[in-house]
């Protein structure tokens, strides 16, 4: 991908090579104007084309790209994806309006995902319908808008007559099972209750934990699972199901604030044998930041035969061209799992 000169009579090699791979360099241009590009089977975010040596940029370009440039765009993405692979995404987006749904669609298209969850939506209504790429399901609760999960799942990756769906907690719990062979999906999107120093506070959060069990007890574990969402707590370190405690930001090692009931959250993704795919590099950082403030509260949970090592390498999006500003808020986070499992001879020993 690079290549380098002699600076003298030593063999010696320039510090900063030059890119001279063209495919390298177009998935290069692609994340200057969209934040990300896939590139051979990998997403990668402007920092990773930094790192290969592609020419440093302080910000990207996020102007209307032309029909023309996107489809072709779009097509060079699909192109080097992971075929193999279910693209997962999901974002708080603590209020979304239609100028940045209709944004969001057309990013998410751009780069092949085939399931986004927003949660926080804060709209009020309950619904279903489908456009051009999307099927697209809202959960909210009336004149309450503090709450709301909207799922969009592509077209290209299911039929709407495949898809069955609950709401078990207006526009805080919602589960869909999409009919797929060999085996169904279930997804399970889910936010929490913001936490805050009340009893009702905690008699909410308990009551939604208790309902989060229920759904999980209740889903068929021949099923492929994906459990996604703001949890609005911390997880500490616990052997099969999370990783490291603490999360680097701003040159230093954080462990964001310690709720009173994670160890709730913990002994149910424990009890229903799930693995958070986001918990095992530091490096990743929070995923919501509020100022001199950050936390980790955003999770992507999975049973353990999906939670392979590509599954664990979770990217966090903060150069999302939809983000205003990215001092305050929750990061968009794209995660993927192997589309089809086939169990090992192992599996079937007793």
């Amino acid at each position: 991908m690079c290549f380098g000169t002699p600076a003298g009579p030593e063999t010696e090699w320039r510090a900063t090579p030059k890119v001279a791979k063209r495919s390298l360099m177009r998935a290069h241009r692609r994340a200057l104007q969209t934040g990300s590009a896939w590139y051979r089977g990998r997403h990668y975010d402007l920092a990773d084309f930094e790192r290969m040596g592609c020419k440093q940029q302080n910000s990207f370009a996020s102007a209307t790209l032309s029909p023309a440039v996107y489809q072709d765009w779009q097509q060079c993405n699909r192109r080097h994806m992971n075929k193999g692979r279910l693209n997962l995404w999901q974002w708080n987006s603590g209020g979304l309006a239609s100028s940045t749904l209709d944004e969001l669609k057309s990013w998410l298209v751009l780069n092949c995902i085939d399931i986004g969850v927003i949660v926080e939506t804060r709209l009020t209504f309950d619904a279903q319908w489908s456009d051009q790429h999307w099927h697209i399901l809202h959960s909210g609760e009336g004149s309450h808008r503090g709450k709301g999960i909207m799922l969009l799942i592509s077209k290209k990756f299911c039929n709407l007559s495949q898809m069955r769906w609950q709401f078990h907690d207006t526009g805080r719990l919602v589960h869909v099972r999409i009919a797929l062979s060999p085996r169904p999906l279930d997804i399970l999107a889910c936010y929490q209750h913001t936490f805050q120093p009340t009893r009702i506070c905690h008699q909410n959060r308990e009551r939604w934990w208790t309902k989060f069990d229920q759904v999980l007890n209740g889903l068929p574990n021949r099923n492929c699972l994906v459990v996604l969402g703001d949890f609005n707590c911390s997880l500490s370190s616990s052997s099969g199901v999370s990783g490291v405690s603490q999360f680097a930001w701003r040159g230093r090692s954080c462990s964001g604030p310690m709720h009173n009931d994670q160890s709730r959250f913990l002994s149910i993704l424990r009890g229903n044998g799930l693995v958070t795919l986001n918990t095992w590099s530091s490096a990743l950082g929070p995923t919501y930041i509020h100022g001199d403030q950050a936390s980790r509260i955003d999770y992507v949970c999975v049973r353990p035969m999906y939670a392979d090592h590509t599954a664990r390498t979770v990217r966090y999006l903060w150069n999302s061209p939809f983000l205003n500003q990215t001092a305050y808020g929750h990061v968009p986070i794209l995660s993927s799992i192997t589309r089809y499992w086939i169990p090992t001879n192992d599996s079937h020993k007793i």
